[in-house]
C-alpha cells in the first residue's frame, strides 16, 4: 500500500515462499563413479556430494549386499570410517578392502524437504595379483561387466550342480528298481 487510512484496518496476511528451498540435488557439474574397482589390500572410497537447501540433516551410509547400517562414529582404528567434512558432502572409505566388502553400498542424504538416494557397487578383484600391477583406488564403470561375467559363471555353476543331481537321482531310482547298469 502506498498509504493507508482508518479503513484500512484489520488483520493482513502475508504468503511467501523461496525458490531456491529444495531437496538436495546433485550439483549441475557434478560428476562422479559408482563403481568401485578395487584388490584385496587397497582402500576404496566412495565419494558422494549434494546441493541443499535447506542444508543436509543427515547421510545415512547402508551396506545393501548385507542389510547393514553403516555406523557415522568411527574412530582412527576402524577399516570402515564414514567422512562427511563441509555438511553438502560424505565419504566411505574402507581403509583395507577385504572380498566380503564386494556388493552394494547406497548413501540416503535427507533435509527438511525431501531426500536423495545414490547407489554405488564395490568390486573386490580376488584374481589378480597385487604384485603384479600397482596399488591405486581405481574408480572405472569396468565392476559392471564382472558382476555380468560373475552371474553368468555362478548360473553355469548352478546349471552343472543341477544336471549332476538329476543324474544322481535317476541312477538312484534305477537302483531301487532293480534296472541300474553300468555305463562304460
Amino acid at each position: 500500500m502506498t498509504s493507508s487510512c482508518l479503513t484500512d484496518i484489520g488483520l493482513f496476511t502475508c504468503v511467501s515462499a523461496n525458490k531456491h528451498n529444495r531437496s538436495p540435488r546433485y550439483p549441475t557439474d557434478y560428476n562422479h563413479d559408482t563403481t568401485i574397482d578395487t584388490r584385496p589390500g587397497e582402500k576404496a572410497i566412495l565419494n558422494f556430494s549434494v546441493f541443499s537447501n535447506p542444508p543436509p540433516i543427515q547421510f545415512t551410509w547402508t551396506n545393501i549386499s548385507n542389510y547393514m547400517h553403516i555406523p557415522i562414529v568411527s574412530s582412527a582404528s576402524d577399516r570402515v570410517i564414514i567422512n562427511s567434512t563441509d555438511g553438502m558432502s560424505s565419504s566411505l572409505i574402507i581403509t583395507s578392502v577385504e572380498p566380503w566388502d564386494s556388493g552394494y553400498y547406497s548413501v540416503r542424504v535427507q533435509n527438511e524437504i525431501g531426500s536423495l538416494i545414490e547407489t554405488f557397487l564395490v568390486f573386490v578383484d580376488i584374481n589378480t595379483d597385487p604384485a603384479s600391477e600397482p596399488s591405486t583406488v581405481a574408480n572405472s564403470d569396468s565392476g559392471t561387466e564382472r558382476v555380468v561375467g560373475d552371474t553368468v559363471g555362478a548360473v553355469c555353476t548352478v546349471i552343472i550342480v543341477a544336471v549332476l543331481l538329476a543324474i544322481f537321482l535317476y541312477r538312484k531310482r534305477q537302483k531301487r528298481n532293480g534296472e541300474y547298469t553300468i555305463l562304460h
